[in-house]
């Protein structure tokens, strides 16, 4: 027969005082304490640069946002007429009446589909060099437009005329226009945004009769009672704002400088039913 011993060791603290355990207790709180010490002097250290990066984030998202809005509406602009003035004077012109209503201007534009438009001189008697009705007679007879035009003081404004006359061409296009990030249709946008846009005439030189020469910082001329010339200086300003020019954080500038080289022809087309 075989005998198993038991073993049994046993561990006693007899010997150890009490106050000692107590003091081990204290040593592992105060290594949690420290690491905790440490953990968050890293975290805070970090936080400022975590902070400073988001907001340059958010930076270049509204300065994006407002660039981009700022080239689509000035693309909006340029697309239009330089003025339709020039509609009202070919009117009055071909038809030998000293003023033509809008209503007039859209029944000759009708029963004269596709005609070219003169280029006005927008700064003195005659017309510019180059345009359709500088010197051709037959050029000038062949697409519909008066020998009266040869020599029509003409003075372009702010009134529109012909189709779409609310917003027909460039300078229908000044003011304040807002949009808001509350509404639906504006969800989305980053933030609120107002578009100022400032249409005035600026000066320039014609040399060789080829050149025209202007200069981009030379002061404007008003388009409302202004002396009128044959240069346009477009300026469209966007700010992350809702609220008065100048108020907001951000903005966005951009200029155009649309000379006088005439407009296309007024498109007309009949709509009928099936």
């Amino acid at each position: 027969m075989k005998t198993v011993k038991k073993v049994v060791f046993c561990r006693s603290f007899d010997s150890i005082a009490h106050s000692q355990k107590k003091s081990f207790k204290k040593g592992f709180s105060l290594i949690e304490l420290v690491l905790a010490i440490v953990v968050v002097a890293i975290t805070l250290a970090a936080l400022p640069n975590i902070v400073a990066q988001t907001q340059k984030s958010n930076e270049l998202a509204i300065k994006q946002e407002l660039t981009y809005s700022a080239k689509t509406l000035m693309g909006r602009i340029i697309s239009m007429p330089w003025d339709s003035t020039a509609l009202k004077a070919m009117c009055e012109n071909d038809r030998g009446v000293t003023s033509c209503s809008n209503s007039d201007i859209k029944s000759y534009l009708r029963a004269n589909r596709n005609i070219r438009i003169p280029i006005y001189n927008s700064n003195g008697l005659g017309n510019r060099p180059g345009s359709l009705i500088a010197d051709n007679h037959g050029y000038v007879n062949q697409n519909r437009i008066s020998e009266a035009d040869r020599t029509r003081t003409y003075t372009p404004g702010n009134n529109s005329y012909g189709f779409n006359d609310d917003k027909n061409d460039i300078d229908d296009f000044r003011g304040t226009l807002r949009t808001r990030n509350e509404e639906a249709s504006n969800e989305d946008f980053i933030s609120d945004m107002l578009f100022v846009t400032e249409v005035d005439y600026v000066s320039g030189t014609t040399t060789g009769g080829t050149t025209l020469e202007f200069s981009p910082s030379g002061t404007g001329n008003s388009i409302d009672g202004g002396t009128p010339t044959n240069i346009k200086r477009v300026k469209v300003t966007v700010e992350d704002t809702d609220g008065n020019p100048g108020t907001g954080e951000y903005r966005s500038t951009m200029y155009f400088y649309a000379p006088n080289i005439g407009m296309n022809k007024p498109m007309v087309m009949d709509y009928k039913g099936m």
